[in-house]
């Protein structure tokens, strides 16, 4: 499971090429407007958005109700989806194309729009080519904030898989006011020599982190209002490991990640702060667990859970894994059976009612723990959020979407 922005939060859904037919969804009802979630019949593509029922099913029993938008226009040219979020009246994308790093943006999940992206005015382009927006976009209310890593030419990173390309990666930060136009943040040595790979709206402000540089340490930045950063302290926690994803949960914020690059050298961590600055290491999350890391994590009222990899020190490889958490502090380590890799591992976001995760197909979990497939795993996705309407997953060229699933409050 894996990607974000910041300013406010906003999750988007990006799916990857498929063959699998679509299961046949419900006919299309009348369109209700901005941020309804498109009931389209794959077999028959609808270029309006339909309402979405009143009532809120179990994410588990949502699952015949996902299906293919369709046909979608103003993407062409798109190489991937990588990030997808809510943001006030509309889902928000980023991807890339063969120029480099693009937005877009759409009201209905089916027509979309290309956004623009400007340089800070102060020598610092706008995030193209050499960069990744592999970071959850963030809402606050007044915008939104965008946080990538920016490098030179390299492999992608996935983390929780391996840290090539992070040792000279730094942190780009773009904000916007409506989804469409984004401005990157001018250049600031604290920004410099890791990545954000995670940011989360808190107390009114930001909280980003990232990691490694190479040595196994992360770090952490604060910001009131998504343009000023200011870089935390060298905490000893933080010398510990590298953190690839942040969450808010109550009133802390909780970091996953990995002791080291290699999935069978490392050791899943965990970390906690109740101000964004300070740090605590949650040893609670290695407990049953030898080898491998945390890629992911989301939260709703009741619990955190983070998705990644897990094994044994006799195991020739990792395999999936979640953990679930009261407290952020104490983790529940879970093993997914029916995975047999790590290639599971997707974004997970919290409804009103349970988890959904993207990647090899959609998954639904009432609870973090128990797992049901409910689009085709040969579906791929790289991202998913949930709108005031219902949920997107998105990637190229698949674009599915469910009605009537509801953000955890």
């Amino acid at each position: 499971m894996q990607k974000q922005i910041l300013c406010g939060v906003m999750a988007i859904v990006v799916a990857g090429c498929g063959t699998a037919t679509p299961t046949p969804s419900p006919a299309p009802t009348s369109s209700s407007g901005p941020g309804a979630v498109p009931s389209v019949s794959p077999t028959a593509p609808s270029t309006a958005s339909a309402s979405i029922a009143a009532a809120t099913p179990s994410a588990s029993s949502a699952a015949a109700a996902w299906h293919s938008v369709g046909t979608t226009t103003g993407l062409d040219g798109a190489t991937s989806l990588d990030v997808v979020a809510w943001f006030k009246d509309r889902w928000v994308v980023f991807g890339q194309t063969n120029d480099g790093q693009a937005t877009w943006s759409s009201t209905d999940g089916i027509a979309w729009h290309k956004g623009v992206m400007r340089s800070s005015g102060s020598g610092s382009a706008p995030v193209t080519s050499g960069a990744s927006l592999d970071v959850p976009l963030v809402d606050r209310g007044a915008g939104t904030v965008a946080a990538a890593m920016e490098r030179g030419e390299g492999p992608r990173v996935i983390p929780a898989a391996t840290c090539e390309g992070l040792a000279s990666a730094d942190a780009a930060v773009m904000t916007s006011t409506d989804g469409v136009t984004w401005s990157r943040v001018p250049d600031a040595k604290t920004l410099r020599g890791q990545p954000m790979l995670g940011v989360v709206a808190f107390h009114g402000g930001f909280v980003a982190a990232g990691g490694a540089d190479g040595s196994g340490r992360s770090a952490t930045w604060t910001s009131p209002d998504g343009r000023h950063w200011t870089r935390g302290p060298d905490d000893a926690a933080l010398r510990s490991g590298w953190i690839s994803a942040v969450t808010a949960f109550g009133d802390s914020v909780i970091a996953v990640g990995g002791s080291a690059c290699d999935n069978l050298l490392s050791v899943p961590r965990a970390w906690r702060s109740t101000d964004g600055r300070s740090w605590s290491l949650a040893t609670g999350l290695i407990k049953g667990t030898c080898c491998g890391a945390a890629a992911h994590v989301a939260a709703d009222t009741r619990v955190a859970v983070a998705d990644g990899a897990a094994g044994s020190p006799d195991a020739s490889s990792p395999s999936s894994a979640t953990w679930t958490s009261g407290d952020g502090s104490t983790w529940t380590v879970h093993p997914q059976a029916d995975q047999t890799d790590t290639t599971w591992i997707v974004p997970i976001v919290a409804t009103a009612d349970g988890f959904l995760g993207a990647g090899e197909g959609v998954w639904s979990s009432p609870d973090g723990v128990t797992w049901t497939n409910v689009v085709s795993h040969d579906v791929n996705f790289e991202a998913i959020a949930v709108g005031p309407n219902g949920a997107l997953a998105v990637g190229v060229p698949d674009i599915w979407a469910v009605p009537a699933i509801a953000a955890s409050p």
